[in-house]
């Protein structure tokens, strides 16, 4: 068996999904040991490509491998004679970083000087911020060590082997050549949502309404074919060329074709049963610069769900049995508090598509797990997930369906 720990980003439910959607969709059998904070201890029965996790996973800040577990008490007396962190050089540089227990992070900062200067080894302590991280891992002499300790003492130890490159998504979003912060969906949150759908290589994956392509990119990234369609011919324009410069500057290997058309109409440009998976941020209703009053809630509501109704008709058509759908879905929070939700349950109810139960999911769960770590997984498995940033007016909801086979 084989140790890991993933260090969750901004939202931990989010990276919580992704990683078990891509453990599945890479048939690593797993289990989740422990959850501490922002830290994910799993179990797998084969080894990890750390790096490619890294890599691929943009929920997830770093990933490493645990080479110490033990209880508070003897932890100290392990790690004077670990060596999973010994180089060969002159100069070490290191980090040290604790999740679980933060008043233990000095402490253990102490033990790794006396360590190093025990060993008569030159080591000096760096303070890497998570955007610097992964460079910072591919330079020679460099360990960033992770601590992990619960409330009952349990504690892990490791070493970070990979971490996601944050400032590459910079660069795929500011450098394309069509931005539109209006309609653009985030370079990271495009990459998660994509991870979701749980697509094996060369399969193909839809956005019915693909603006100026974030979605594709990221797909086509992951090596899968993508297909586009928008309603405007000046939005198709835009995504094919930030498609093209995204296969010529990254040599990504999908291949995409782009429809105009309408997203309510999917059979009129793509077979029956002819798509993978579906991932898509479609039209949530009008730019709100203040919070709307009830009426004009609903309003907009009974709008958007004659749209979505006829949508996930067209869906139910094309989309193979057991593909995914992964849609972000709005949520309107009114003047006076009340939140008005699109009854989903109500407008796939006519068709094949059901809400997908990540609780399905038995081979992450230790049936010794802690009743309190069940409890916390649980509740992190619960779809839909909320994604709101604090200067959207619109709450969105993540949601992950499934088309059930006859």
């Amino acid at each position: 068996m084989f140790f890991y720990f993933f260090i969750l980003g901004r939202n931990p439910r989010l990276s919580i999904i992704e990683i078990l959607r891509y453990l599945t969709t890479k048939e690593i059998k797993s289990q989740i040991i422990n959850l501490i904070g922002s830290a994910l201890v799993i179990e797998t029965e084969t080894t990890l490509n750390i790096r490619n996790c890294a890599d691929v996973l943009a929920g997830t800040i770093k990933i490493g491998r645990i080479w110490v577990m033990s209880q508070e008490q003897d932890i100290d007396n392990l790690l004077q004679t670990a060596s999973f962190y010994l180089e060969d050089g002159n100069t070490l540089k290191y980090s040290v970083e604790c999740y679980g227990n933060l008043n233990k992070l000095k402490h253990y900062q102490r033990l790794f000087k006396q360590i190093f200067k025990d060993m008569r080894q030159k080591a000096i302590k760096k303070n890497i911020p998570p955007h610097a991280l992964s460079n910072a891992l591919q330079t020679p002499l460099f360990i960033d060590v992770v601590i992990i300790e619960d409330e009952s003492g349990n504690i892990y130890v490791g070493r970070t082997v990979g971490a996601h490159d944050i400032s590459l998504n910079k660069k795929k979003y500011e450098k394309r050549p069509y931005i539109d912060k209006k309609i653009g969906t985030s370079i990271r949150l495009s990459r998660i949502l994509v991870n979701f759908c749980g697509l094996k290589p060369e399969q193909s994956l839809l956005d019915p309404f693909c603006g100026i392509g974030t979605i594709l990119q990221e797909a086509l990234l992951l090596g899968f074919d993508a297909i586009g369609i928008d309603l405007e011919k000046m939005r198709i324009s835009q995504c094919e060329k930030n498609l093209e410069w995204v296969k010529k500057t990254f040599t990504a290997k999908g291949n995409y074709e782009l429809f105009k058309g309408n997203a309510t109409n999917l059979s009129s440009f793509l077979d029956k049963n002819s798509i993978d998976g579906i991932v898509t941020e479609p039209e949530l209703g009008p730019f709100l610069r203040d919070l709307p009053t009830i009426k004009e809630a609903l309003k907009i509501k009974r709008k958007l769900q004659s749209l979505y109704e006829r949508f996930f008709v067209a869906v139910d058509k094309i989309l193979k049995d057991n593909g995914k759908i992964v849609i972000v879905l709005p949520q309107f929070e009114t003047k006076t508090g009340e939140i008005i939700d699109i009854a989903i349950e109500e407008i796939i109810g006519n068709t094949r598509l059901r809400i997908y139960d990540m609780k399905r999911e038995k081979l992450f769960f230790k049936e010794t797990q802690a009743d309190k770590i069940n409890r916390q997984l649980q509740t992190a498995l619960e779809i839909p997930l909320e994604y709101s940033e604090k200067w959207h007016r619109l709450h969105r909801l993540i949601y992950l369906l499934e088309k059930r086979e006859l």
